[in-house]
């Protein structure tokens, strides 16, 4: 059919001038904000292996890998890819905080219980358990922090959502703890 077209008067120049646009706008659709394909090829590799590792509980590897996509993005695509996998990193160091301090089931245990001395000391046992792993949330806060300065991200919402949690287990043991030194300053 090709063979058809250019004997039909489409002409040589012209049939090798498309084949050379599709190559073009092909590399152009399979790595998008990308400068290099085979710095996107590298990002993809390690982003799988982040992933894995996520899914093995092997934070470090995971942590370890994002940054390393993170880098990649920083010199080859543009600030949005770079600013993801900064995230995926901090998001990897908060659920490592989470499964460290068993979060949810400490949460619900917090939330079903009555006001009075006994949920004040649950606070203070929690503020003390959350402040033991609190090097993982500043990690993860540093990697956000490096977000700041990119503009408008598509990973803004996530970003801030991570911001607000880390914040507020900053707040709540900062509060509970306080209040703990109160009382040992008035006695």
């Amino acid at each position: 059919m090709l063979y058809n077209k250019i004997k039909g008067g489409i002409g040589m120049k012209k049939t090798i001038l498309f084949i050379i646009f599709v190559f073009i706008f092909n590399g152009f659709i399979f790595s998008g904000p990308w400068k290099s394909y085979k710095a996107f090829q590298e990002y993809l590799s390690l982003k799988k292996q982040a992933k894995q590792a996520d899914e093995e509980g092997n934070t470090a590897v995971a942590v370890s890998s994002y940054l390393k996509a993170a880098e990649i993005a920083s010199k080859s695509a543009d600030a949005n890819v770079y600013a993801w996998q900064l995230n995926n990193a901090a998001f990897s160091l908060i659920a490592q905080f989470k499964k460290l301090v068993n979060y949810e089931e400490k949460l619900q245990k917090l939330s079903e219980m009555k006001p009075g001395k006994e949920k004040i000391a649950y606070q203070k046992e929690l503020a003390n358990l959350f402040n033991l792993q609190m090097p993982l949330l500043e990690e993860a806060q540093g990697l956000l922090d490096k977000t700041k300065d990119l503009g408008e991200l598509e990973a803004a919402e996530k970003i801030k959502s991570n911001n607000e949690f880390i914040n507020w287990v900053k707040e709540f043991i900062t509060t509970n703890l306080n209040e703990e030194k109160k009382e040992k300053s008035e006695n």
